[in-house]
């Protein structure tokens, strides 16, 4: 059986690299000045000097078939001895360089020598150029060896051998793994009701790569019903590897605790859990650079010790990732990439495949990955933070308050004319949609261009580090913003100024990038209207259904609330009716309560007006900013026996992927309809779904709000046999603009503010009757 495709430049990379990381600040460079400076050094060469020639051959190392390609920047057959030449474009010295990227950059030429070799066999004698160049001012530096067809074909065999252990290893894993998932059953006696059937569904959309958009209600068991047959349809399908996408920390914890249920021993499945840098960096600081880090220190050379221990270990969590990298001295975020390559099931952001600037390389464009991509309701907005830039005036200005070299300081005064020039042009306490802001682009390119070549850590300098980081991702969104789908703004209210390229719609990045895979299931509590999220994520072609709910009618009660006043200028009016109506619902039946409100301030005035009527209720209310342990202790309350009213703000924290199973809540309150505030953006982006025949109100108004309403009211039917209480409260919430977005199981029921006490007690009177017995 022949491997897949294995590029000679990756192969390099994975065998041979070596030494330190971060070893030194690379002077990154694009592309297309790669291309340009290698045909610059390729010309002249005379006629028998060939360029960008392809190499490809089929090797067998241990009974497995290696089916290696490459292609050789340039050579000279004719010569003697045979010249083959590799070009790299870097703005750094290419003394470091050459001392830290030799080893994969000598592996690569020599690769591609012994390649050549092979076939032609009368060519004994070969002589091999490592030339590093600088992209502006064309300085080159020639490493140069000899090599023979003996000591090619050496490296080329001890190379494939190497690798050929990894790969063997893998297989038999992938061997074991099979035979274990072809026999496992699921994990628990019984599925929840038309929980088989969502499984089933996942497992065909999967094995027939076909992309596939799943509702199901939060307590439908969603997770286990995706992951589950995702890992059968490993054994089935040419799918090697899963993605599985969350947006927050507790949808992971989900993901990974779902698969300890699974594989329980552990003993299968290898499953690790991806963490931001900066969350799991064991050095105060974040130094990265070899110099200042020990775990970067010697990376390579421990790298493979630590990665195999991970892998032994199959349930791969942030303690476990932890442990090793203290223990072999390697950096934990690091380690954690590196022993991905080996896992089954890799738990991360959306940020590690959707960002353009963080995704990870090496699981990009893999048509061997499936995605399982979790809370999709969130995709659109995450995929919109991540395609807008911006560079702020303030950050530049404290950038050159800090010890910056002449030469930066230099670049930083330029860009801030570019800006103060926007400033000028446009006005004062403005804020607005501007042409392509040319002058601040070639400002920024200067700045990233100055610190590239320039002797500085930032380590001690963080306002300049974050103006470069801003910089250069405005430079790089040349290769994703797309005419018409993205608006210049220039804010300069309140003495800021800041200028912002903003992404209006992401679909077609977002389709892009979804095809790059095998296939994937984009599933979420609350994905309705399906057309409008298949259409927001740029697959209006693609599969969309619903789990059926697993709940029967009778256990939730969902009344809409159409006589209290929440608008802004009636808030004040109707907060005595508003106590009153919480107080009715929360005494006809004690137990754990959440009254969720659109911002602090009018949770604030609810507390207020709440005393002391609802004192006996234990009411709690959250705060702005809480820190680890506030938070923790908050959670801790709606945990505990002793029934509580918590009230919380909608889109925060307790609203969204919080389980409050230990303790099921009777009811959930949800005040206002929580509409965001008309910006400029929002509008710019109504006016240009509306352009395209879509509802511009629905993408930028109504469903962001009603995503927060639907997530915090998920928060109440979490397991078979919970029950509880619905109130929206707000007369908007009765409009079919607004219920288009309400689950399909939801049956609501219209109630004045002075009958809820009677509708809710009826309610849970009913429930004793019907309970099952």
């Amino acid at each position: 059986m022949t491997d897949r495709p294995l590029p000679i430049r990756w192969l390099a990379e994975f065998v041979h690299r070596r030494g330190d990381l971060y070893a030194y600040r690379a002077g990154n460079t694009r592309p297309d000045e790669g291309i340009a400076t290698q045909r610059r050094l390729q010309r002249d060469r005379g006629d028998t000097y060939l360029i960008e020639q392809t190499v490809k051959a089929t090797l067998s190392v241990a009974d497995v078939e290696f089916e290696l390609s490459g292609r050789v920047d340039g050579m000279d057959l004719t010569a003697v001895p045979a010249l083959v030449e590799e070009f790299k474009t870097t703005r750094a010295d290419p003394e470091v360089v050459h001392e830290h990227d030799g080893c994969v950059h000598w592996a690569q030429t020599l690769l591609y020598a012994a390649l050549l070799a092979r076939t032609h066999e009368t060519i004994e004698r070969w002589h091999l150029r490592l030339i590093y160049c600088h992209p502006e001012n064309h300085q080159i530096r020639i490493f140069e060896r000899a090599a023979d067809r003996g000591e090619l074909a050496e490296f080329l065999q001890e190379t494939l051998t190497r690798y050929g252990r990894w790969v063997v290893a893998e297989r038999q894993h992938e061997k074991q793994r099979d035979a274990w998932l072809a026999s496992r059953d699921f994990p628990f006696t019984t599925y929840r009701p038309h929980q088989r059937a969502m499984a089933r569904r996942c497992y065909q959309a999967l094995r027939d790569r076909e992309p596939l958009l799943l509702e199901a209600p939060t307590g439908s068991g969603k997770t286990i019903g995706v992951l589950y047959p995702a890992l059968k349809n490993l054994v089935a399908s040419s799918s090697k590897k899963l993605l599985y996408l969350t947006s927050r920390g507790t949808g992971a914890k989900a993901a990974q605790t779902t698969l300890q249920t699974i594989d329980s021993d552990p003993q299968a499945i290898r499953h690790i859990t991806i963490t931001a840098k900066e969350k799991v960096c064991l050095v105060e600081g974040m130094p990265c650079t070899a110099e200042r880090c020990r775990y970067a220190r010697g990376y390579y050379d421990k790298r493979d010790a630590a990665v195999a221990e991970c892998l032994d270990a199959y349930s791969i969590g942030p303690e476990t990732i932890e442990t090793i990298a203290r223990k072999h001295e390697v950096c934990p975020f690091e380690i954690s990439l590196d022993a991905a390559l080996g896992a089954d099931v890799v738990i991360c952001d959306y940020n590690y495949v959707f960002d353009p600037i963080v995704r990870l390389q090496r699981f990009a464009a893999d048509a061997e990955i499936d995605l399982l991509i979790d809370e999709a309701h969130q995709l659109t907005s995450r995929a919109t933070a991540m395609l807008s830039v911006s560079i702020d005036r303030a950050s530049l200005r404290a950038a050159l308050r800090e010890p910056v070299p002449a030469s930066i300081a230099t670049r930083l005064r330029s860009l801030d004319r570019a800006l103060t020039t926007l400033r000028r042009q446009y006005g004062l306490e403005i804020e607005a949609i501007i042409d392509d802001p040319l002058a601040v682009r070639r400002a920024a390119k200067r700045l990233v261009a100055e610190w590239q070549v320039a002797t500085v850590e930032l380590d001690g300098l963080p306002n300049l580090r974050s103006t470069l980081f801003d910089a250069s991702r405005w430079l790089r969104s040349d290769g994703w913003a797309r005419p018409g789908a993205y608006a210049y703004v220039l804010d300069t209210r309140e003495d800021e100024l800041i200028v912002r390229l903003e992404c209006l719609d992401p679909s077609q990045y977002l389709r892009e990038t979804l095809a790059e895979y095998r296939s994937h299931i984009r599933f979420s509590g609350t994905v309705s209207p399906l057309e409008l999220y298949n259409d927001l994520h740029g697959l209006e072609e693609t599969h969309a259904e619903r789990a059926a709910s697993p709940f029967r009618q009778d256990q939730l009660g969902l009344l809409l609330i159409n006589d209290v006043n929440t608008y802004y200028h009636g808030r004040e009016q109707s907060i005595g009716q508003l106590v009153d109506l919480v107080h009715a619902v929360c005494t006809a039946e004690r137990g754990h309560y959440l009254v969720a409100f659109p911002s602090y301030a009018y949770l604030d005035r609810f507390k207020v007006a709440a005393t002391p009527k609802l004192d006996a209720l234990n009411l709690r209310v959250q705060a702005p900013n809480m820190e680890e342990a506030e938070r923790d202790a908050f959670l801790r309350l709606l945990n505990e026996a002793e029934p509580v009213l918590a009230g919380i703000v909608l889109g925060g924290l307790f609203a969204e992927s919080v389980d409050f199973s230990a303790v099921p809540l009777k009811g959930v309150i949800a005040v206002g309809v929580g509409l965001p505030p008309p910006t400029l953006i929002r509008t710019c982006q109504e006016k240009y779904f509306d352009d395209r025949s879509l509802n511009g109100k629905a993408v930028a108004f109504l469903q962001p709000a009603m995503t927060k309403i639907l997530q915090v009211t998920g928060r109440l039917l979490r397991s078979p046999d919970d029950r509880g209480i619905i109130c929206l409260v707000d007369p908007r919430f009765c409009e079919s603009q607004y219920q288009q977005f309400f689950p399909a199981h939801w049956q609501p029921t219209v109630v004045a503010a002075g009958n809820v006490g009677k509708v809710v007690a009826k309610f849970w009177k009913d429930t004793i009757l019907t309970a099952p017995s």
